[in-house]
C-alpha cells in the first residue's frame, strides 16, 4: 500500500498541465503605458504649436511596440502571453490614435459615419440618404451596432463610436493571431505574423477610424480563422457549427463594406 499511495500522486503530478502564466506579460504593460503618456504629452505640445517637442510623441511609439516586439521574439513564453501581447500592441496603438482626436472625431470619414448614425438613431430607419458620401447609407453594419449601442448606454455617438471601433480592434488582433497559428502551427510565428501586420502604416490611423472599414476587416479576418478552423474540425457537427458562424460574418461584411466583401470574395475564390 505505501508504494502505490507514493506512485499515484506522480502519476497526477505527471498528468497535470502547466498552468498559463503571463509572466512579464505586466511589466510591458507598464513600459507601454509609459510610452502612452509620452504620445499624449506630444500631442499636447502639438496642439500648442511645438513642432519641436514632437520626439515625445515617436519616442512614445517606440516605448509601446519595442517592448511587445521584444518579449514575441522570445522563445518558449506561453501562448496564453502571447496573445495578451498581441491584443495589448492593437488596443494601444489604437489609443494612440484616440489621444490624437479625444474630444471629437476629426477624419473625414468619421463625420460621415456619425451623421449615418444620428439618422438611424433620429429617424429608427435605415438606408437614409447621405449627401456627403451616398454608397455610405447603403452598407449600415456599423452605424447598426453603434446606434443600438447608443440607444442601450445612452452614450454619446462618439463614446459609442470608440467603444465599437476598440471592440473590432480586438476582434482584428485575436483573429490574425488565431488565422495564422492555425495555418503556420507556431504560436511564436503567429504573434510575430500578428505583430507585423499592426506595422502597416495603415493599422495605426486610417484602420481605427469611426468607418464601416474598420469594423469590416476585422470580420473578415475572422471569416478566414472559421475557414482554416473548420478543416480541423473532430466531428461534422463541428464542421457545420464553424460553417454557419463563418456563412453569418459574410453576411455581416457585405452589409458594412462593398470593398472588404469583394477582396473577401476573390481571396475565397483564390
Amino acid at each position: 500500500m505505501s508504494s502505490l499511495d507514493n506512485t499515484v500522486p506522480m502519476n497526477r503530478a505527471r498528468l497535470t498541465k502547466p498552468r498559463p502564466t503571463l509572466e512579464w506579460f505586466p511589466f510591458i504593460i507598464i513600459f507601454s503605458s509609459l510610452g502612452l503618456l509620452c504620445a499624449a504629452v506630444g500631442d499636447f505640445f502639438s496642439r500648442e504649436g511645438n513642432a519641436s517637442m514632437s520626439w515625445f510623441f515617436w519616442g512614445g511609439m517606440v516605448l509601446v511596440i519595442v517592448p511587445i516586439a521584444f518579449r514575441l521574439t522570445a522563445i518558449g513564453i506561453s501562448r496564453q502571453e502571447r496573445i495578451a501581447l498581441v491584443l495589448a500592441a492593437g488596443l494601444f496603438l489604437y489609443l494612440i490614435k484616440i489621444f490624437q482626436s479625444p474630444f471629437g472625431f476629426t477624419f473625414t470619414d468619421e463625420y460621415v459615419h456619425s451623421y449615418n448614425v444620428a439618422q438611424i438613431v433620429n429617424s429608427g430607419t435605415l438606408f437614409n440618404p447621405n449627401p456627403i458620401l451616398p454608397a455610405t447609407s447603403w452598407f449600415p453594419g456599423l452605424e447598426i451596432v453603434t446606434a443600438a449601442f447608443v440607444s442601450l448606454s445612452g452614450l454619446s455617438i462618439f463614446v459609442s463610436g470608440l467603444i465599437v471601433i476598440g471592440f473590432a480592434r480586438i476582434i482584428l488582433m485575436l483573429s490574425l493571431y488565431l488565422f495564422y497559428e492555425n495555418i503556420g502551427r507556431s504560436t511564436w510565428a503567429a504573434g510575430i505574423a500578428a505583430l507585423l501586420y499592426a506595422c502597416n502604416p495603415n493599422f495605426l490611423l486610417w484602420s481605427s477610424q469611426f468607418s464601416y472599414e474598420s469594423l469590416a476587416l476585422p470580420l473578415v479576418f475572422f471569416v478566414l480563422f472559421l475557414i482554416a478552423r473548420r478543416e480541423k474540425s473532430l466531428s461534422l457537427p463541428e464542421y457545420r457549427g464553424v460553417s454557419f458562424i463563418a456563412f453569418l460574418g459574410i453576411i455581416a461584411i457585405v452589409f458594412t463594406h462593398h470593398v472588404s466583401s469583394y477582396f473577401l470574395a476573390i481571396f475565397l475564390l483564390a
